[in-house]
Order: structure tokens, then C-alpha cells, then sequence
């Protein structure tokens, strides 16, 4: 490996890790959503048809960008999102909450 390849990876790694310090900083999580996040966030709701197939895709990111807002702004620890496939083409969302009060609230407003 000559050295100019040394210096890259090197400053690709710190900048990877600067970007997860930043993101653990402001609350976001990563990684797949193990069983024991799953079992915190017992009540769901799931949003079947938001997916690029089911609606323009403008208004298909105009309204996971709104949900996810939401639940950053409302619930910001204590909730989960995760793709919803069937035969491995995704065909919504399900949204994982804490507590019935956010998950009843967010079913009103969004679903």
C-alpha cells in the first residue's frame, strides 16, 4: 500500500468515526433494530402503503420525512422505524413506540 493510500483510508476512517460521534451526539441511533429494542417499543403501528410504488415518489418522501420528524420532535429515545417487506419488495413502514399515547397519536395523525 503506498503511503498517499495510507493517508486516505486513514482520514476516511476519522471522518467515519467524527460522523457516528456527531450522531450519537444528536440522539440517532444505528445499527439493526435488535430484539431488545424491539421488546422497549411494544406498541406499532404499521403504515402499509408508504412506499414509492403506492404513491409519486415527491409525496412518498414528503410524507416519511413528515412521520419521521414527528417522531423525532415527539418521542425522540423511545421509538423505532423499520421497513416493512413482503417477498423482499418494501411495502411500508412500521413505527415502533414506547408508550400507547405516542403510538395512538401518531396512528391519528398519520395513518
Amino acid at each position: 500500500m503506498r503511503s498517499h493510500e495510507i493517508v486516505r483510508a486513514s482520514a476516511r476512517h476519522h471522518m467515519t468515526t467524527a460522523f457516528r460521534q456527531i450522531g450519537q451526539a444528536l440522539g440517532l441511533k444505528q445499527g439493526f433494530i435488535t430484539a431488545a429494542r424491539r421488546a422497549a417499543t411494544s406498541h406499532v403501528v404499521d403504515c402499509i402503503c408508504l412506499n414509492d410504488e403506492d404513491m409519486p415518489y415527491g409525496v412518498y418522501v414528503g410524507q416519511l420525512r413528515e412521520c419521521e420528524e414527528w417522531c423525532q420532535q415527539n418521542c425522540p429515545h423511545d421509538h423505532e422505524i423499520e421497513p416493512l417487506r413482503d417477498r423482499g419488495r418494501l411495502i411500508g413502514r412500521r413505527y415502533r413506540f414506547a408508550r400507547e399515547s405516542d403510538a395512538a397519536l401518531f396512528k391519528m395523525l398519520f395513518v
